[in-house]
């Protein structure tokens, strides 16, 4: 669309006057337009229908593509004298080939936010600007990471102008932070190692970045990352093998000093060409200088300088350069020799000339870079015998060095030495297979997103791992141990997103190829992951006997171990034994702790098992604190959106559930739902689902709940989680019974049933939910002997949880049908008790308020009128700060209180 600056007044004053009409009149005033007018007609027609998009959907989406004709483009911005868009302008912050980028803060007072706007030259507002801008905008809207600059908006002013609003980030870019600070090598890996969490993500999401330097790297005040300006970023699934006309037409915008030889001759780029990029940024970090400096040469002499020109080892260039050192809190001769070695070798491998030469993916420079700083052997170094030796001795240099001491006094050298070799030997071939497997697995997830990015259309998660099985039988087929972990990974994707049937498949499929492996750490992990599989599809008692013969063996390492452990926790969860729960997470912790490899991210989510199991004990106010402290280090991690996070932030939900506050429950769930649809993973874990069903049942919105279950049960019948579709057909069962309908709520308890080979475990949560809905429908049908039969059961060993909150309900909702009003009064008092007690020290519960209901019932029976009408004050009390108003048990309380 485009039109004359001298055509926009008049333009303008029509669409204020259609724009002043009801939206299904707009298409006859059209129609109506005077002659004068009508040359207008289909501008005014575009520009009503991107208005209407705006209202209508996120506008993020669908950017109007204004272009600027010719004779005009937008005037100049000024500091201080003009608006854009929402926004006005308070100064410039940066300038570019293409655009300039100004502090600016909204003018019609929506927001008190500063950001930091993008906005062409003057005269460069073209149809190409307006593709970049708007591909930037698509690009970052998808992208949903703390260490990615956040995008607040996005539009095209009236004249033409368009403009991006990020987060402003206040603080300078990487390479002038850490040089302020003088921070050390280690240091500068460890913050750089934010970037390629970055990168890796916007890989992960098909989005190659195409243009990493210093200047699109900022670092905050607080020491955080953020990686800006995806403006000539690529999304994968293009499937485009060579730049498209756009990408030539924003040519200017690349950095050749940064750019890899590939994106300066045109050729087919991939996620290795922002491999190189980081590479650059990487040696220039470490060695106070880039690998080359291209003066603006003719593009073949550019191709020649970057394909041709050696790069020099980090080392050589930062011993000539006598700032670099004292930068880095060290002198020059020192800082070379700390990057001599591996962080040469590191550096240079990402800059391989030839994309295949370089790390296949940004987590394989990721985890090589770790090796590093952990003092392990890193896998772009040749694997000489030499080499490994010298890493393990560096690794355990003070019991090495105690050892050959001790051995010298008592002239016992042989024996102690030929055991020090054992044990090294053992460490060596098991560090080395990790590093082969790990090898594998980044090979083939690079396999894995090529293949992706070859489809003529997006392509779903279904889909992909589908391809996935197929090239990983085909790629590893006489690599046996590489084959199973590759399967495993696969297999633990599919029973991530609900598919337990094909997750058992793969999981067997695994365990078989590594059958004939030396690795027993390998078989033990395949094994127990295997088992958490099975687990899953409710055979309990085979899972567990597997796990507890697995774990405990010392026989593999504390790393695999602890895995198993927590698998078991996750198993006494589903069992509802949190005592068990609590055991097995404080072993998994214990053995996760004793690795040198501990993942800080492993220890979070295995600390959110321990507070499950505290939940689970009755223990609400420490389970609490517990996820607090793990969501504060998934936030100091950066992972505060990752899936780990997102399924500690569900139990949260479950915990706050069980303290009888499904409210807050709610707001967790939905607060998790919004992330998974931002980060456009694929479908919600069918857990999150289920339990997001419950606490709208919990709330008393019934209609609701029975929706959300029943979506909830179509998925889980789809990937076959019998876990999941019993817990759905009980709430369904439930609803139809709060409504009346006992014979629907009788045939889905009969559903329930039939579901599954194996009945549920005894005492687990879905066997105890099975007791209390059989109880109630025998309530419901006022049979209370039968009744009190299936809540006394459900009552079992008085577990402090919900369940037997519920039952002790159910059981004096029976005595009370019976006459038996002492025993009922008994057990409503205790069920107040107890639901009391799993508050956790929040003011109110709905489980609390729903005894107290009972009790006041029962007083009132026995002729206590005034005891009766306490109850239901504080039974009112209770509910209106938990429950939704139409809840049933707030109108019976309305009517009991005669209010």
């Amino acid at each position: 669309m485009k039109f004359a600056a001298q055509d926009w007044p008049a333009i303008s004053a029509l669409l204020d006057e259609a724009l002043d009409l009801p939206a299904e009149r707009r298409s006859a005033w059209l129609d109506e337009l005077p002659a004068g007018s009508r040359a207008f007609r289909e501008t005014l027609k575009q520009l009503l229908a991107d208005h209407a998009s705006v209202e209508t959907q996120d506008f993020l989406r669908t950017l109007p593509k204004v272009g600027i004709s010719a004779e005009t483009s937008a005037p100049a911005p000024e500091e201080g004298s003009r608006t854009v868009g929402p926004y006005r302008l308070l100064r410039e912050i940066g300038r570019g080939g293409m655009g300039s980028v100004w502090l600016a803060e909204r003018s019609d007072g929506l927001l008190k936010r500063q950001v930091a706007l993008k906005l062409p030259h003057p005269g460069l507002a073209t149809r190409a600007f307006g593709e970049r801008l708007s591909r930037e905008r698509d690009i970052l809207a998808s992208l949903a990471h703390p260490h990615i600059a956040r995008l607040y908006d996005a539009g095209v002013t009236p004249d033409g102008q368009p403009y991006i609003a990020l987060a402003y980030v206040q603080g300078q870019t990487l390479i002038e932070h850490c040089d302020a600070r003088r921070l050390g090598v280690r240091e500068r890996i460890a913050l750089f190692q934010q970037v390629l969490d970055a990168v890796q993500y916007a890989h992960a999401h098909l989005v190659i970045h195409r243009d990493i330097k210093p200047s699109n790297v900022l670092v905050d005040e607080q020491g955080q990352v953020h990686l800006l300006d995806f403006g000539i970023a690529k999304l994968l699934v293009d499937g485009q093998a060579h730049a498209t006309e756009l990408t030539l037409d924003a040519g200017a915008a690349l950095t050749p000093d940064y750019a890899a030889p590939e994106q300066i001759a045109g050729a087919a780029i991939s996620t290795a060409s922002d491999v190189y990029s980081l590479g650059v940024l990487l040696y220039e970090l470490l060695a106070g200088a880039r690998p080359y400096r291209l003066q603006r040469l003719g593009q073949a002499a550019l191709e020649h300088a970057v394909g041709a020109v050696e790069v020099p080892r980090p080392s050589t260039v930062a011993a000539a350069m006598p700032d670099a050192g004292p930068a880095r809190r060290t002198t020059a001769a020192q800082l070379a020799r700390a990057l001599r070695g591996d962080l040469d070798t590191i550096v240079l491998k990402a800059l391989k000339k030839l994309p295949e030469e370089r790390y296949t993916t940004v987590q394989a420079l990721q985890l090589d870079l770790q090796r590093y700083l952990d003092g392990e052997p890193v896998l772009a170094r040749p694997d000489s015998a030499a080499y490994r030796v010298r890493k393990f001795l560096g690794r355990h240099r003070w019991p090495v060095a105690l050892g050959s001491a001790l051995a010298a006094a008592l002239l016992i050298g042989g024996s102690t030495a030929a055991w020090e070799a054992h044990v090294a030997a053992r460490e060596r071939d098991h560090a080395l297979d990790l590093l082969a497997r790990n090898e594998a697995v980044n090979e083939f997830l690079e396999l894995f997103i090529s293949e992706a990015a070859q489809s003529p259309r997006p392509i779903t998660v279904s889909e992909l791992l589908a391809r996935s099985e197929a090239l990983a039988s085909a790629e590893f087929r006489r690599q046996p141990e590489l084959q199973a972990v590759v399967l495993a990974m696969l297999g633990l994707h599919h029973r991530a997103l609900g598919g337990g049937a094909k997750a058992e498949e793969l999981l067997t499929r695994a365990v078989e190829a590594a059958r004939g492996s030396h690795d027993v750490s390998l078989r033990a992990r395949l094994g127990c992951q295997y088992a958490a599989t099975i687990e899953m599809l409710g055979r309990i008692d085979e899972a567990r006997q597997q796990l507890r013969s697995i774990a405990g063996r010392d026989d593999i390492d504390p790393v695999t171990a602890a895995e198993c452990f927590a698998y078991l926790a996750f198993l006494d969860s589903d069992t509802n034994d949190g005592p068990a729960a609590i055991d097995d997470a404080h072993r998994a912790l214990d053995r996760l702790k004793a690795s040198p490899r501990a993942s800080p991210s492993l220890e979070a989510s295995y600390t959110g098992l321990l507070a499950f199991g505290l939940h689970l004990a009755g223990r609400n106010a420490d389970a609490a604190r517990e996820y607090a402290k793990v969501l504060a280090r998934y936030a100091e991690l950066g992972r505060e959106a990752s899936p780990n996070a997102i399924a500690i932030r569900s139990d949260f939900a479950v915990v706050n559930d069980g303290a009888g506050d499904p409210r807050s429950a709610l707001s967790q769930y939905d607060e998790n739902l919004a992330l998974i649809a931002q980060r456009g993973t694929g479908p919600a874990p069918l857990f999150l689902l289920a339990n997001r069903a419950r606490a709208l049942e919990v709330s008393g919105r019934a209609s609701d709940a029975a929706t959300a279950y029943g979506t909830a049960l179509a998925a889980a019948q789809t990937s076959a989680n019998v876990v999941v579709v019993r817990y759905c057909l009980l709430g369904l069962a439930s609803v139809a019974l709060d409504a009346g309908r006992l014979d629907e709520a009788q045939a889905l308890a009969v559903r329930f049933a039939a579901a599954g080979s194996t009945p549920p475990a005894p005492g687990s949560q879905v066997a105890l939910a099975e007791h209390i809905l059989r109880g109630r429908l025998a309530l419901a049908r006022h049979r209370p002997q039968d009744a009190n039969a299936e809540f006394t059961v459900a009552v079992g060993e008085r577990r402090p949880n919900g369940a037997t909150v519920t039952a002790l309900n159910g059981r004096a909702e029976a005595a009370l049908q019976e006459g038996r009003l002492d025993a009922a009064l008994q057990d409503a008092r205790d069920a107040a008790a107890l639901a009391q007690t799993l508050q956790g020290g929040k003011p109110s519960s709905v489980r609390t308020g729903l005894a107290l209901l009972t009790e006041g019932r029962i007083l009132a029976r026995s002729g206590d009128a005034a005891g009766a009408q306490a109850a239901y004050r504080s039974a009112q009390q209770h509910l209106s700060a938990t429950v939704d108003a139409a809840h049933p048990a707030l109108a019976q309380l309305q009517t009991l209180l005669g209010s």
